[in-house]
């Protein structure tokens, strides 16, 4: 069996193996991101070692993290306050609030609104309006257009 690689200059064999199974286990947000399963099995020694020591100082500032939070450091904070409570007299108020507002909508539909009557255009309007597009398109038509 090899030394302990935290005490000595080579890197154990499962020091390796355990970056290399890990990969599998990563997630987008993991503080170790390693692109491709090649990335580790074309690296020299030298930077395997930078690697299992890197590894080494994430997990003990991980530790650390938990430690001051006070368990794991993955879970939201905001999940962690209490939840408050409400008393048995406001949750009545809110649901004879909601009960009003049911039956003050139930009560509109019954008795439909008295719609606004369709605004009409006077004759004189659209001639008007008629005059102005066959002058615009007569003008089109004297400028050799096809097109507005």
């Amino acid at each position: 069996s090899l030394p302990c690689p935290r005490h000595s200059a080579l890197v154990g064999w499962e020091k390796i193996n355990g970056l290399i199974s890990n990969y599998s286990l990563l997630k987008a947000g993991d503080y170790l991101n390693l692109f491709a399963m090649n990335t580790i099995t074309s690296l020299s020694s030298n930077q395997l070692r930078k690697a299992a020591a890197l590894k080494d100082q994430l997990e003990s500032l991980q530790s650390e993290l938990e430690r001051l939070l006070g368990g794991s450091s993955n879970r939201p904070l905001a999940a962690s306050a209490p939840r408050r409570k409400m008393s048995a007299a406001a949750r009545a108020k809110i649901a004879a609030a909601q009960r009003k507002r049911w039956a003050k909508f139930r009560g509109k539909k019954s008795a439909p609104a008295a719609r606004k009557p369709k605004r009409h255009m006077s004759a004189a309007a659209r001639a008007k309006i008629a005059a102005a597009a066959r002058a615009r398109w007569a003008k089109a038509k004297a400028a050799g257009r096809k097109s507005l």
